[in-house]
């Protein structure tokens, strides 16, 4: 038995608990054999039966834009190669896949738009990070620099961290 539908369409479609394909109930089977025979059975219904045609080429396409890559892959085959080349079929596809489209970019542009807000937060938090990393380090010269000055007997001196990591001249080698 299937399981309880989490959304039904006006014709009892719809998706099961588990995201699979439901009708009254009950989950259809999505073999890829199940897949051609459904399909092709939309497209007979389509090209034979006028009468519910618009709920079949509506079904075909909603199938088009499947999570089920499967089906989904299935149902272009069908829409482009077949129903898209009949007339009187080809403007209610095209303007299903306009909205389907502009859909997508606008989900699209907000998502960039997200996207975008955290990487400026990620920069932002990187720089943080690396000045702060650079303080520890510079503190850590100047505890370094006078604990050496102290070490030598002598004061130490602002810029002396900086000395200590300078090329050794010849001279001063001698």
């Amino acid at each position: 038995e299937g399981g309880a539908d989490t959304a039904v369409d006006a014709w009892g479609f719809g998706t099961g608990e588990d995201g699979a394909a439901t009708w009254a109930g009950e989950s259809l089977p999505t073999s890829p054999e199940a897949l051609s025979v459904t399909l092709e059975t939309v497209r007979a219904l389509i090209e034979h039966r006028p009468v519910v045609r618009a709920q079949c080429l509506e079904i075909a396409l909603e199938c088009a834009v499947s999570t089920n890559e499967d089906l989904r892959t299935r149902a272009v085959r069908l829409v482009s190669t077949h129903l898209h080349p009949t007339k009187a079929l080809a403007a209610g596809i095209e303007a299903f896949a306009t909205y389907h489209l502009d859909e997508a970019s606008t989900e699209g542009a907000a998502k960039l738009e997200s996207a975008t807000k955290l990487a400026e937060k990620a920069v932002v938090s990187m720089r943080k990070t690396k000045e702060k990393k650079e303080r520890g380090e510079q503190e850590k010269r100047v505890k370094a620099a006078k604990l050496k000055a102290e070490a030598e007997g002598r004061t130490y001196k602002p810029g002396d961290e900086d000395a200590g990591s300078a090329p050794v001249s010849e001279e001063d080698a001698k």
